[in-house]
């Protein structure tokens, strides 16, 4: 969301290679696979999980205040049909993705999304098993 949100009012705040782990970030996310978002939210750590912890907080709070219960251990869309309050869940699910995409927009700065992430590859050091003691 943020990142269309963000076309809408020309703010860029993902690079290319961001752009590019969107793509199967999301539909990772519907499944409730998270860890398609890693590459994004590690680049900015403290932005992301403070809007992160924003957004699951509202969308949480609607979701127990509107009684959306699932009576299986699972989550994601595919829970969905065995929710009590089915539209509760999916429109508190929208509200707390909409603060989430709001807050980064506030929070991160703008960035060139044809920039390049710089990789500095270093040589790793050889380890002498012989220095290693067990105490």
């Amino acid at each position: 969301m943020a990142y269309f949100i963000g076309k809408v009012i020309k703010k860029n705040i993902f690079n290319r290679q961001e752009i590019e782990t969107l793509k199967t970030a999301f539909p990772m996310g519907i499944c409730q696979i998270t860890e398609g978002c890693f590459p994004i939210v590690l680049n900015d750590l403290v932005r992301n999980v403070t809007a992160t912890g924003v957004g699951g907080a509202i969308g949480g709070g609607l979701s127990m205040l509107w009684g959306a219960d699932s009576h299986i251990p699972a989550s994601g869309m595919f829970a969905i049909p065995t929710m009590t309050r089915p539209w509760a869940f999916v429109a508190a699910l929208f509200i707390g993705s909409l603060t989430t995409a709001i807050t980064i927009l506030l929070l991160k700065k703008r960035v060139d999304p044809n920039a390049e992430a710089i990789i500095e590859e270093k040589e790793e050091e050889d380890i002498s098993w012989d220095d290693l003691t067990i105490n």
